[in-house]
């Protein structure tokens, strides 16, 4: 069953359906949204962070947040941004920005949520809470979360002079939703949107393994070519901030008699002898990141369970054989290391797959991957960090090479990296179902750079590189209202669109 709160993609593309199919026709250029009433001096204005919270804002990824030190920032499926609390993934707050279009009210963008979710989850229900308007509705609801029961609200929002909505909601399990409430109701009225900056770009290495999209002023080093491993190694970061990185690495040990064979020493193997899996692990970061304390190890059961299909074949055969047994275990890590001297964290995912061969002879192919930053910068940097690992792919030429031509081990490979690149099961579920609806609507405008503010309506508008309209001048003039006939002098004069005009009609309407 998938849960309503990893919606990531999948919900961005039914309620852009809102802006393309559901909305009644409406004047091209709308009028701004009526502003509410302040109820008090800070009403219309996002509020400051509280002390000993962390102000979140990375302008690789737009979004902004106020986070206490027990939560952390996820950018689902790369247009949605969840503040949830540590270990415990269902207490959570969300944003969700859309673009409707004009005359869209705020219960149509609602009903879409529920209609969505409700087809993914059998357990949610939602009920309109209070009286709605053209531009705020908000809801109740109860669902569920891998089997968890939830409850929480959400709130659709118009606003922008109705350029921009928004879906704000908070969740927590039902016996804890009172307690978690006034922590998650500060979260999230905290949350801002504004466009990325910066371009992103796609890294394919020099000998054709793999591929990443990634900032760019970062920089990659790989072995990929220049040893005969089956494995990448590669590290990228950032060039300004070198501490913050992401990185696969793949270290083999085996027992020392084990390095007479010339085929281990081939392929890089190290000798070593190890009493557990935690020590594997310590030893392998310890090659790239020196002083390491591992602080979380836990096994990611449905990795290691593709992982062990995909290799039970050769598994079999070894042991009817009498000749070796084979395992494999995959593990979720988060670890305290130093690089250049420096403290990190470390998040990565750890893969051992050991072979135990007749006469105490051990052998062990060791897969880390993950990233790490500077403690300070580590809740800040994590959703680019995330979004460049999880971009990362084999080639196909490497897993033929790899494979020897076997097209469906080649396959189980794809389908393996595919799931490490995205842990979190129900975006990967979903992203597939919605991909052709989302390139037909055209939803990554709203990834796009940013916009320009006509204050005389109130409105963003997105205007293509190459597409601008200036006046004699030589000010930026509002395109729409040229492209309906105004002449370029009369137009209204742009400027560049700010987060607090995204966020324009918003804030002092977020109450939970």
């Amino acid at each position: 069953m998938r849960s309503f709160l990893f919606f990531g993609l999948g919900l961005a593309a039914a309620l852009v359906m809102v802006s393309t199919a559901t909305v009644p026709a409406a004047a091209p250029l709308a009028s701004p949204s009526p502003a509410l009433a302040p109820t008090d001096q800070s009403a219309g204005q996002r509020p400051a962070c509280p002390n000993g919270w962390t102000a979140f804002h990375n302008p690789a990824i737009g979004f902004t947040a106020s986070l206490p030190s027990n939560y952390w920032v996820r950018l689902r499926g790369g247009v949605m941004l969840t503040v949830e609390k540590h270990h415990q993934p269902s207490t959570l707050a969300f944003l969700l920005p859309i673009h409707p279009k004009p005359g869209v009210a705020a219960t149509a963008i609602a009903e879409h949520f529920i209609k969505f979710i409700a087809q993914s989850d059998r357990q949610f229900t939602a009920k309109l809470a209070g009286a709605a308007t053209a531009d705020r509705a908000a809801y109740e609801f109860h669902g569920a979360t891998a089997g968890t029961p939830t409850q929480g609200k959400f709130i659709a929002l118009i606003g922008a002079g109705g350029t921009m909505a928004y879906l704000v909601g908070i969740v927590a399990e039902p016996g804890k939703y009172e307690v978690e409430l006034p922590v998650l109701r500060q979260i999230a009225q905290s949350l801002a949107y504004a466009p990325a900056q910066g371009k992103w770009l796609d890294y394919r290495s020099p000998a054709g393994g793999f591929t990443l999209s990634l900032p760019q002023d970062w920089q990659v080093q790989s072995n990929d070519g220049q040893t005969p491993k089956d494995d990448i190694d590669w590290v990228a970061q950032a060039a300004q901030k070198p501490l913050s990185r992401v990185f696969q690495w793949c270290p083999r040990y085996c027992s020392p008699p084990l390095l007479q064979d010339p085929l281990h020493a081939l392929r890089g193997y190290q000798a070593a002898q190890f009493q557990d899996h935690e020590q594997v692990i310590t030893t392998s970061l310890g090659q790239i990141s020196k002083n390491v304390k591992l602080l979380k190890m836990s096994v990611n059961q449905p990795l290691t369970s593709i992982l062990k299909e995909l290799r039970k074949n050769p598994a079999r055969q070894l042991a009817a054989l009498g000749v070796a047994r084979s395992d494999i275990v995959v593990y979720d890590c988060l670890a305290q290391a130093q690089i250049e001297g420096q403290p990190v964290l470390v998040a990565f995912v750890g893969g051992i797959q050991t072979l135990a061969i007749t006469g105490g002879l051990m052998d062990f192919s060791v897969t880390l991957r993950g990233w790490c930053a500077a403690p300070g910068d580590f809740v800040n940097d994590t959703p680019v960090l995330e979004k460049v690992c999880a971009s990362m792919q084999l080639s196909a030429a490497f897993l033929r090479r790899l494979t020897q031509n076997d097209q469906q081990a080649s396959e189980k490979i794809r389908e393996t990296y595919d799931y490490m690149n995205r842990v979190d099961d129900q975006i990967r579920q979903s992203r597939w179902d919605t991909m052709d609806a989302i390139a037909e609507m055209n939803y990554d405008t709203l990834r796009g750079a940013g916009g320009y503010v006509n204050e005389n309506t109130g409105r963003i508008e997105q205007i293509p590189d190459g597409e601008t309209v200036k006046n004699s001048h030589g000010e930026l003039v509002s395109r729409e209202e040229v492209q309906q006939g105004v002449p370029p002098e009369s137009a209204h004069v742009l400027r560049d669109a700010h987060t607090a005009d995204y966020m324009r009609g918003v804030y002092g309407r977020v109450a939970f």
